[in-house]
């Protein structure tokens, strides 16, 4: 991950923010938004996430291209005005929900990135762990991430074997966290956010 100065608002990288560290940020910024009643400012924004208003706009713009929309209120200039996910839609944007096997359920399409929080991969059904992981790779267009959450416990799914069955799936690993706010991760954590790639 990058590591940035902060000043006043700005932010300076002192070095390129990966592909996966940037699909991590944007799911920080749209938690942001989802506890954020009365919103924040871009410059608010800028130094919670710690980045540049040309980074932010870019997360901003990538958040509306997974479905989340925007309002604006308030403030005179551009900067001053308020940003917030309008009413009814803090929780999930107008998504189409469809319910579904994971190991055999086919959209049609490929997806730049595929998202499984909320302890997926250790409850599902003991066996299919790679039939999911290979039915999610084929939805994942060449370069995509899939992104995984879960809890690790000595009974259940191991690091070792996730990454064992992501790779028989054509998923290379490019990189683990705790947490969904990207802190990085240590051996022996009872959590982690795992990122893999496909091949292209």
């Amino acid at each position: 991950a990058s590591k940035r100065r902060v000043e006043d608002g700005k932010a300076t990288p002192t070095n390129a923010t990966s592909a996966p560290s940037r699909v991590v940020s944007v799911l920080k910024l749209i938690k942001l938004f989802e506890h954020s009643r009365y919103g924040m400012t871009i410059n608010e924004l800028c130094r919670e996430m710690t980045v540049t208003r040309r980074t932010l706009y870019r997360d901003l713009e990538m958040v509306e291209d997974a479905g989340y929309r925007f309002v604006k209120e308030g403030g005179g200039g551009g900067f001053s005005k308020k940003w917030r996910f309008p009413t009814g839609m803090r929780k999930a944007p107008h998504l189409a929900w469809l319910v579904a096997d994971l190991e055999t359920v086919d959209l049609g399409r490929t997806f730049d990135a595929v998202l499984m929080a909320g302890n997926v991969m250790i409850f599902l059904t003991p066996g299919s762990e790679g039939r999911v992981l290979a039915n999610l790779a084929r939805h994942l267009s060449p370069g995509g991430l899939l992104i995984a959450g879960f809890q690790l416990r000595p009974s259940a799914l191991s690091l070792r074997s996730y990454d064992a069955l992501a790779a028989a799936a054509g998923l290379e690993p490019k990189e683990r966290f705790a947490t969904w706010d990207a802190d990085p991760w240590v051996d022996g954590g009872d959590y982690a956010v795992s990122v893999h790639r496909k091949g292209s």
